[in-house]
């Protein structure tokens, strides 16, 4: 989710090829990435890295950055309470959890859509026989309204699937992010 001050001035930074773009927090990179290598149809750009999700919330609320990338169990509360602006939901659709809340791509940036996921992996030789009682096991455990609440309680969605379709996703993940560090120009220092 990206979120907002609601109502601390903020400071504006000047980066790259964005001079007019506004600094952004974050704690993972994920989300920055995306901006920077998509700057010119989002105006984001310049992420700065801070190390913990308490400290981009309160570089936030100090008016130190305009905005900041989290997940939705970790802002909410600042949101409830009035001291942050949820701004959108980074996947395709609203989350459960707030409705209320609309994607980014529904309100003004198309195409925008950032999303993580947790996943279950097996070494690369794991039978097939194991691999499936495994997928069959989580896919039982993900009907349970208590295993459906508890991760509803976190803000997260889950989605069941097969193994084939997981490897589907990582793949299709690893495409994407990687074109995305591509053109962002990021470098390991």
């Amino acid at each position: 989710m990206a979120a907002a001050s609601a109502g601390a001035p903020s400071r504006r930074c000047h980066a790259g090829s964005c001079a007019s773009a506004f600094c952004m927090a974050e704690a993972s990179a994920r989300s920055g990435l995306f901006c920077d290598a998509n700057c010119s149809s989002h105006a984001l750009r310049a992420p700065t890295s801070i190390a913990s999700m308490a400290a981009v919330t309160t570089a936030v609320l100090s008016g130190e950055v305009p905005i900041m990338f989290s997940n939705l169990i970790s802002t909410m509360p600042q949101v409830q309470a009035g001291r942050l602006r949820a701004l959108g939901i980074t996947g395709p659709a609203r989350l459960p959890a707030a409705p209320e809340i609309p994607t980014i791509a529904e309100s003004g940036l198309p195409g925008y859509e950032v999303t993580g996921w947790y996943g279950i992996m097996a070494p690369a030789n794991t039978p097939a026989d194991i691999v499936n009682r495994l997928g069959a096991a989580i896919a039982k455990s993900l009907q349970s309204p208590e295993v459906l609440r508890r991760f509803a309680g976190e803000g997260i969605d889950p989605v069941g699937s097969t193994p084939e379709a997981f490897g589907k996703l990582v793949h299709a993940d690893l495409v994407k992010w990687a074109e995305v560090v591509r053109i962002s120009g990021a470098r390991v220092d």
